[in-house]
């Protein structure tokens, strides 16, 4: 497996996995050393390409979950299809049977992007030659002498975000597989804790782009005019550039939604709609093999993403802000979010938990319940205010001093005078039902 992901990296890409160098010799320090390149023209072969250039031999896919990821990457056409059932082998065509050779010197074999997709077409006929033993049977692969081929993920579960709580954002990105736009880090915990980011930096650590993955609670729903997708059990929608950020969402398969997004901060960064395609590439590889990943360690015993939004304000408390509905709050993503509208949208209490480095960057200090916060008016929108109060700090997995805090948002019907005075109110209430709920934060 590994081999036919290597040729097939070398037809695509035009050089080994491993790069290019002088000596042979470094491709063997690269090879122990686990090192490889990640593709740049491959398009809808990213996943594939990975998926069988896994370090791993047991995470590779077999001959049957092979033939499968490759030939819905680039579906042969019927005539080979049929010739393929009566095994005969297929016919290499012009582009199919040019050969690829290690030079002695480096010379790298440069290819217009149009070929990419003749040799996506050549390189599913070659697979399908390849993997012949194993044919069709109701769009699952089926071993020719009647036995079916082990998987480790059920059907159903392929291309979901499963739980809330315990899915990893962070398990669909890579950090090194980004390297091309520049020096790449994953931050699990630059927001909320359905997110993920890939930072993209300066040799100085300046920021210049973000790749941010947010898992999410809606349905996903794409308008006309919006191109999309369909991968396995999930669709992706791709939507227009709007200045210096793109998005794409993944309609999962069970009816949520991820949102990707790519954004540039600095002059000369990278293109934001090629660092969400990326992104997404990522993402949908490993969709199309299983679920969301799984996150590696529970939370922390006195972290607020074990607590439930919705339950740190009741029905007297949030009177304090007029005409807003109490008895149907909107509930986010594991129940880290929870939003109480007015029926004429006029009015709104909004509570999430999120993560920062800091806090003193914006808004005015203030004490609610005792907690050193952050208040900024109209941070919102007008007739808004927002208060963040921190609950605990630590270290996160990358190294980073990280805050964990509570973000109230009051936004106020015109008539309202002083919708900070709300918040800060709503806030102190929220501050101390999360110390009745919580051990003290440290």
């Amino acid at each position: 497996m590994f081999s036919l992901g290597a040729s097939l990296f070398a037809a695509v890409e035009g050089h080994s996995p491993y790069g290019e160098a002088e000596h042979p010799m470094a491709y063997v320090a690269r090879a122990i050393e686990g090192h490889l390149e990640p593709a740049h023209r491959a398009g809808a072969l990213t996943g594939p390409l990975g998926a069988l250039l896994e370090l791993e031999p047991p995470e590779r896919p077999d001959a049957a979950r092979a033939f499968e990821l490759l030939t819905r990457a680039a579906p042969p056409s019927p005539e080979s299809t049929a010739k393929l059932q009566d095994g005969r082998t297929l016919p290499l065509g012009p582009a199919a049977s040019a050969t690829y050779r290690l030079p002695r010197a480096v010379r790298r074999l440069r290819r217009p992007l149009a070929i990419t997709a003749g040799a996506l077409a050549a390189a599913a006929a070659i697979t399908a030659a390849v993997l012949h033993p194993w044919a069709s049977d109701g769009g699952r692969a089926v071993q020719v002498d009647g036995s079916k081929p082990s998987t480790t993920v059920a059907a159903d579960q392929t291309g979901a975000i499963g739980d809330a709580r315990t899915a990893d954002p962070c398990g669909l990105l890579d950090a090194a597989s980004l390297s091309r736009f520049g020096d790449t880090r994953l931050h699990p915990a630059y927001g909320e804790f359905n997110r993920c980011d890939v930072v993209v930096e300066t040799e100085n650590g300046e920021e210049l782009a973000d790749l941010a993955l947010l898992l999410d609670e809606d349905r996903a729903h794409f308008e006309s005019g919006v191109p999309t997708r369909r991968v396995g059990n999930i669709t992706v929608g791709t939507y227009t550039r709007d200045g210096d950020e793109c998005e794409r969402h993944i309609a999962t398969a069970d009816s949520k939604r991820i949102v990707i997004v790519g954004k540039r901060r600095e002059a000369g960064a990278p293109d934001p709609c090629q660092l969400a395609d990326a992104g997404t590439d990522l993402a949908v590889g490993v969709l199309d093999r299983e679920e969301v990943p799984r996150r590696s360690s529970s939370f922390a015993t006195d972290s607020l993403a074990r607590l439930d939004a919705c339950s740190l304000l009741d029905t007297a408390t949030l009177k304090k802000v007029s005409g807003v509905e109490t008895r149907k709050p909107e509930r986010g993503f594991g129940g880290w979010h929870c939003a109480w509208s007015s029926t004429d949208g006029g009015s709104e209490v909004d509570i999430r938990f999120s993560r920062d480095n800091d806090l003193t960057d914006a808004g005015s200090p203030a004490l609610v319940a005792g907690v050193r916060s952050h208040v900024v008016p109209d941070d919102a929108g007008d007739h808004s205010c927002v208060v963040r109060t921190p609950h605990r700090t630590y270290t996160n997995t990358a190294g980073d001093e990280t805050i964990e805090f509570i973000e109230l948002t009051v936004h106020a019907s015109q008539s309202v005078d002083r919708p900070c005075a709300a918040a800060k109110s709503l806030a102190a209430t929220s501050t101390k039902r999360v110390a009745e709920q919580l051990p003290e934060g440290k």
